[in-house]
């Protein structure tokens, strides 16, 4: 019962955030995420049969550290305010060079991925996760990734160019490679520069039935989303590689009623995206706290070996977590809010609650200071798969930390030495 107080609660107050978008701000946009995450996924996930069963107790203090969570977020954000997101759509430029540019780069680090690591869109085995330059690579290109949608975002809904279309339906076919967070982020960019774009009030009959069209397109899409995505791991599996012609004809020869069967059998047998959280808060009834282990293995992962730890294992985060409290060590759903419990309890849910606003602080202020240029779009990018991902763990949060560093210097030592424009930089 609490747990539907929460999913209610958490709905609603997405409901008005959507309601009142143009005030809307990258912290409300967490919240938004969380609630389809811890509102909509529980749900569902009782519809059709899943769950977990956890005490009374353990369901109201993880009810406690998500809102602990949130509060910290919006305690730093009444320190320092945050800009609306309908600000920060409109110091994206609309440059078709630079978007060319950008998925110049992003193609060559896909394809450095798929020959070295044999790995297109996502972590191939536990060996490549943990292998520092592959983590490297991904999150680089999850920046620029998520860069390069909001700049095709930016073209297709203020510009009319045939380039930015054909990127973009390039874009639609990666997408499936990945899994359904990517897939949230890259529609939530798509819906925030729709609305923002210049011409939203100003569109004739035939582009608002153009827009119904494609609308309709994507509801095709996110209904055959899951099924596509669950036919090429299998054929990536069996040495196929992404074969999309087969993954697509074996859906269209499958039974409907056989597909719709084995995605409830999924979510029944998956552990749901709130058991881990939930299962610290069962072990810490017998177990004291990390007091900071969790996110110290996060830091020691993202530390190159020949600077320091070098005869240190390196783990996730919710891996040190498994260990610590003798939990199976199989793969499940981590978040900020579950290692700030692992850490220090419910005061850990409010004090990473701050740490997380403070990093999509960092973000925005980047993207601000280095608005109309590509090291600004790159922040930006980050800054909104970050707070549309919420079960990223401070691993990959600050891996993209790291990368937009990385890239960010790049940029300017290349712009130092060719001394390009300023409006391409």
């Amino acid at each position: 019962m609490f747990d539907m107080l929460i999913s209610l609660l958490m709905i609603l107050y997405a409901v008005k955030k959507i309601l009142n978008v143009q005030m809307m701000t990258i912290v409300d946009f967490v919240v938004i995420s969380y609630g389809g995450t811890y509102g909509l996924v529980p749900l569902i996930n009782s519809r059709l049969g899943g769950g977990l069963q956890f005490s009374d107790t353990v369901t109201i203090e993880y009810g406690i550290g998500i809102f602990l969570f949130i509060s910290g977020m919006y305690f730093i954000s009444y320190i320092a305010p945050f800009k609306t997101v309908k600000e920060l759509t409109n110091i994206v430029p609309i440059d078709v060079k630079m978007t060319f540019v950008i998925f110049l780069i992003v193609s060559v680090i896909r394809l450095v991925m798929a020959l070295v690591y044999g790995s297109f869109a996502s972590f191939s085995d536990d060996s490549d996760a943990l292998n520092g330059y592959f983590q490297l690579f991904l999150c680089l290109e999850i920046t620029l990734a998520c860069a390069l949608w909001i700049l095709l975002a930016k073209c297709i809904f203020d510009d009319r160019g045939f380039l930015s279309k054909f990127l973009f339906m390039l874009e639609i076919f990666y997408i499936f490679a990945w899994g359904r967070r990517v897939f949230f982020v890259f529609v939530c960019i798509l819906a925030f520069f729709f609305r923002f774009s210049k011409r939203w009030h100003e569109r004739g009959l035939f582009e608002y039935l153009s827009i119904a069209f494609f609308s309709l397109i994507f509801v095709f899409l996110i209904m055959v989303f899951q099924p596509l995505r669950v036919k090429l791991g299998e054929l990536r599996d069996q040495g196929g590689g992404l074969n999309f012609a087969a993954a697509s004809e074996q859906i269209l020869e499958s039974d409907p009623g056989n597909i719709i069967e084995k995605d409830s059998i999924n979510i029944k047998e998956r552990d749901p995206i709130y058991a881990f959280h939930k299962r610290i808060i069962e072990s810490q009834e017998t177990q004291s706290p990390l007091f900071g282990g969790a996110m110290l293995a996060a830091f020691i992962q993202l530390t190159p070996s020949f600077l320091f730890f070098k005869n240190v294992e390196k783990v996730y985060s919710k891996m040190t977590i498994q260990r610590y409290y003798g939990m199976s060590e199989i793969d499940t759903a981590g978040s900020w809010p579950a290692v700030g419990q692992a850490d220090f309890g419910l005061c850990g849910t409010f004090l990473y609650g701050c740490l997380f606003a403070i990093i999509l602080k960092i973000f925005e202020a980047i993207s601000w200071r280095f608005k109309n240029s590509v090291i600004g779009v790159a922040s930006l990018g980050a800054l909104f798969f970050v707070a549309g991902s919420v079960e990223q763990g401070p691993e990959e949060v600050f891996g993209l930390l790291r990368d937009l560093a990385i890239f960010s210097i790049f940029v300017m030592i290349t712009r130092f030495i060719a001394r390009t424009p300023s409006g391409y930089d």
